[in-house]
């Protein structure tokens, strides 16, 4: 049980990681075309 749960903690800040990266490259895309 500690082995699942220590996977799911490294999936979620794998997909936290995922969603920050694409957060960042969509908010340079935004800035770009507003100028």
């Amino acid at each position: 049980m500690t082995d699942r749960h220590q996977g799911y903690g490294s999936k979620a800040r794998g997909l936290i990681v995922f969603w920050i990266l694409n957060g960042l490259v969509l908010l340079a895309l935004l800035v770009f075309a507003a100028r």
